[in-house]
């Protein structure tokens, strides 16, 4: 049984309730599409993993999909906002209970010493971030991404805003930022490029799984280690 946080601590809370709504009026089932494309396109892994950590699942779009692709799979989904899981609690199809692991919490959690052994026996097969690390500051996108390769996880499932070249598009993406800075406190203040990030933590995006929605703002694709980790 989860034990609810203090409101305090729940930065979502108010925007829980209207996210999935303004997100639709923004962007009209374009980011909904970004989660099905790469849960498609991450079929053969989804079908073979053991164990998934969805990190920042938000309110569980695609939850149920995942778990019909991923019929072995346990999958630990990881959120800090309790508004947000509850959501997602309430999408789950009653047939998949029993193989989600609800943790509320940051996703440094993974990183936490009780948890080292438990990766040891339980390796993670893939790892989920549908639009979450761009609400991370460099140094901790910097710190999961390497945190997975030294785990040999073999698939990283990205869906994310991307970096724009017309003013007006960056113009767009600083609103946005603007928006939940002021409704969720979060602590980056501008859009990485997060593509860059994986590249240089050795991390390749696989030919043909790239696929640009919401008119070129926003992208997902899969990730593998390109080099032997030790």
């Amino acid at each position: 049984m989860l034990k609810k946080l203090p409101h305090q601590t729940d930065s979502y809370r108010f925007l829980a309730p209207f996210y999935d709504c303004l997100a639709y009026l923004v962007f009209r089932g374009e980011l909904l599409k970004a989660h099905h494309n790469i849960v498609s396109v991450a079929e053969s892994n989804l079908a073979e993993a053991k164990y998934l950590v969805w990190i920042g699942g938000g309110t569980g779009h695609c939850i149920n999909k995942i778990l019909m692709k991923a019929p072995q799979a346990k999958l630990i989904y990881i959120e800090a906002s309790w508004a947000m899981m509850r959501r997602a609690q309430t999408r789950l199809d009653e047939k998949y209970h029993d193989r989600v692991e609800w943790i509320l919490d940051s996703y440094t959690w993974l990183f936490e010493s009780q948890q080292t052994q438990r990766w040891h026996n339980e390796p993670i097969d893939a790892i989920l971030t549908f639009f979450f690390l761009d609400v991370l500051p460099k140094a901790e996108c910097v710190a999961l991404i390497n945190w997975a390769k030294q785990r040999k996880i073999k698939a990283w499932l990205f869906a994310d805003f991307i970096p724009q070249e017309a003013w007006y598009r960056k113009l767009f993406i600083s609103f946005m930022y603007q928006c939940f800075t002021l409704t969720t406190k979060i602590p980056q203040r501008r859009l990485l490029n997060h593509h860059d990030l994986f590249l240089k933590s050795h991390w390749g995006e696989q030919e043909g799984s790239a696929k640009l929605c919401a008119g070129g703002l926003a992208k997902s694709c899969l990730f593998k280690v390109t080099e032997k980790v030790d």
